[in-house]
């Protein structure tokens, strides 16, 4: 009995060369659907977190920009009260060494006047006051003035930034309240510092900075924003605003004068919001700490309610604490942007000034929100193009056959012999293997995206900004535990940058960007100021640093900066390859009149003959007797291209199990002018 096997009927519907298609074109847009919604959910998230940091970014560049003029004029305060100390008790002395000391390095854009201010009948025992200041005036010169030591008026020594000097620790500044220039019409402050004759308090020394181009600083910060950003002083007095004329009026002297943020919430109700927050953030400060403290600084200034009192006496007693504090919060309608904006305050160490950051929510994410529409796009391109291809392939190497058998539709038998037998066999080995290199693709694609994701988490800078937010926010609900985890958190991070760090500064060397400033440099001032530096950092260590410095100042020709890097490089291998109660000595010796050698003298275990011929090679790791020593191996390295470019050398003496001595050798100069006269 033959068999015959009838040809079935095929529709088009029930084709593989529809059914094949259809499926992948409905993946594609089912890939397609679950990608955009995938980019508005977790790309929103993403993109809000992308601002936060932006935003903290941003903060960051304004504090260091407002911390490089307090610290000129800060400098500038301390220097003229350690001259002051020094000084005879004579007027004309004074006269002439003064004012050279507060115009110094043409700081007329920055420093509207100073002067000192001794104590009653400190300077002559017959006259109560006898201060020296002065003043630029309009043409921008300097000019004495001797209006306060004018006997009829209420003394100098009752002034708001006189009378709480007295009462901070001996190497502590004192920020006035802001006020604002008669001539150039910018916010201003004093920075006080106290003044010590045979450890007795003899007065106060005194810069007046000019807070000029403050509002250009903050609206320039702010453009790529697209917000704005204004500041406070201690006690909520504006600094700066974006329309300056809402915060400015004249006092009962016709004088302008900025006004206080309460203030602008009775004129501007739609500010109330954003000052209620303000407010909460500063109810600590104006809790009496000290209520004794308090009294007597209200008590010694007419200047000073007690209110204000308290705000001085806890800043006094917080002077301590030099970390930056920032707090984050959103309001749905701000008075300028009409939107939803995130607003960060930012608090000054030292000055107590807030800088307060708006930003709107809205357009910074739209901006971003392109970039991921147009990363969208691409991979739908690529997973079109590869749908395409799989498509056209498919087609030619198993539809087209198989619709070849299938056309006869019945009309001759049909046997699949040997051949044809074969011919299929060769058809699934050719699948198998395009099924092969099509999982070799996704792996490809799944490694691709990966990294992706990897390059999409919250950047290093971001980790460690939010973990110190968590750390110093007062109102955390974190456990003592957390907290501590919140701290490895941070501290990790922060090796972490320091190694990036080091590493990209290596690179700048090696691509040759580095171009030294050199100027005479003491070398004497910048070794104590090094151990100074490593003592703090390894306060825990039990290794003793000790120097035989001379007493005579001497100076080298070097970049400051470079010279720094490479003490602190030392000082700090001495003490980590030291042993665990071990010492290290610094010491200075010219060679002759033109070179000059400093030692860094360790007891630790000494470096073998093998690692001594890699000790100078960049990325090498020394072993180390106590255990495993954080680094990346280029300390050495780019130590001794830093003294190569300052025309010095590097080098070391060791002795097995006794020590090393690295010392650095490098050119003498002559003290700088201004040290001279």
């Amino acid at each position: 009995m033959k068999t015959s096997i009838k040809a079935k009927s095929w529709t088009f519907q029930n084709s593989l060369l529809f059914k094949i298609p259809l499926i992948f074109i409905s993946l594609l847009f089912l890939t397609s659907f679950l990608l955009l919604m995938g980019l508005n959910t977790v790309g929103k998230a993403l993109l809000r977190e992308e601002m936060y940091k932006e935003v903290q970014l941003t903060e960051i560049g304004i504090i260091s920009r407002l911390n490089e003029e307090i610290s000129h004029a800060k400098v500038l305060a301390v220097s003229l009260a350690k001259l002051a100390e020094k000084l005879p008790l004579e007027k004309k002395i004074h006269a002439e060494l003064l004012p050279n000391l507060i115009n110094y390095n043409a700081s007329q854009d920055m420093i509207a006047g100073g002067g000192v201010w001794p104590e009653p009948y400190l300077f002559e025992k017959k006259t109560e006051r006898h201060s020296f200041f002065w003043g630029r005036g309009s043409e921008g010169i300097l000019k004495y003035y001797d209006d306060y030591n004018n006997p009829e008026g209420k003394g100098y020594h009752h002034e708001e930034w006189y009378v709480p000097v007295k009462f901070i620790k001996k190497n502590n500044v004192f920020w006035s309240k802001s006020y604002i220039d008669p001539y150039s019409k910018q916010p201003m402050v004093t920075v006080s510092y106290p003044m010590y004759r045979d450890t007795a308090f003899y007065g106060v020394s005194t810069i007046d900075l000019k807070l000029s181009g403050l509002s250009e600083l903050l609206a320039s910060s702010t453009k790529s924003l697209k917000g704005y950003a204004f500041a406070l002083d201690r006690n909520g007095k504006f600094l700066s605003f974006p329309e300056n004329e809402m915060v400015v009026e004249k006092n009962k002297l016709g004088e302008l004068s900025y006004i206080y943020l309460n203030e602008l919430a009775q004129k501007k109700a739609s500010f109330l919001a954003m000052i209620t927050q303000i407010q909460e953030q500063d109810s600590a400060t104006i809790k009496p700490v000290d209520p004794a403290l308090s009294k007597r600084i209200e008590e010694e200034s007419y200047q000073i309610n007690p209110e204000e009192a308290v705000i001085i006496s806890n800043t006094i007693i917080a002077q301590k604490n030099t970390a930056t504090t920032s707090t984050q919060f959103i309001l749905k309608d701000d008075y300028f942007l009409k939107t939803s904006v995130l607003v960060s305050i930012v608090i000054m160490p030292e000055t107590n000034w807030k800088v307060v950051l708006v930003a709107p929510l809205d357009n910074i994410a739209q901006e971003r929100h392109k970039l991921y529409l147009k990363l969208g796009v691409a991979l739908l391109a690529y997973f079109a193009f590869l749908t395409l291809f799989i498509l056209s392939y498919l087609n030619r190497v198993l539809i087209r056959p198989l619709r070849t058998i299938s056309s006869n539709k019945g009309e001759k038998n049909i046997f699949l012999n040997e051949g044809n037998a074969k011919e299929i066999q060769q058809l699934a080995n050719l699948f198998n293997r395009r099924s092969q290199q099509l999982m070799d693709v996704s792996r490809a694609k799944s490694e691709f995206l990966s990294n992706m994701s990897h390059e999409f988490k919250t950047p290093l800078n971001a980790i460690m900004g939010f973990s110190q937010l968590l750390e110093n926010n007062s109102h955390s609900s974190l456990t003592k535990a957390q907290k501590g985890y919140v701290s490895h958190i941070y501290s990790a991070g922060e090796h972490l940058n320091s190694l990036i760090s080091n590493i990209l500064e290596f690179s700048k060397m090696e691509a040759g960007k580095i171009e030294p400033k050199m100027e005479p440099v003491c070398l004497n001032l910048i070794a104590i100021t090094c151990i100074d530096t490593i003592q703090a950092a390894f306060k825990d260590s039990k290794v003793t640093i000790t120097n035989q410095l001379p007493q005579e100042e001497l100076f080298i020709q070097a970049d400051k900066r470079l010279i720094y890097q490479v003490l602190l490089n030392l000082l700090s291998n001495a003490v980590k390859y030291n042993r665990l109660t071990g010492t290290v000595n610094v010491k200075i010796k010219p060679i002759n009149k033109e070179k000059i050698k400093l030692w860094v003298i360790d007891t630790g275990y000494g470096i073998s003959d093998e690692d001594l011929k890699k000790l100078f090679q960049p990325f090498e790791r020394l072993s180390a007797k106590n255990g495993v020593i954080p680094g990346n191996g280029i300390g050495l390295s780019f130590c001794e291209k830093l003294m190569a470019l300052m025309d010095g050398r590097i080098g070391v003496e060791t002795v097995v199990d006794k020590g090393s001595s690295f010392w650095i050798e490098i050119n003498l100069t002559a003290p700088p002018s201004d040290k001279n006269g």
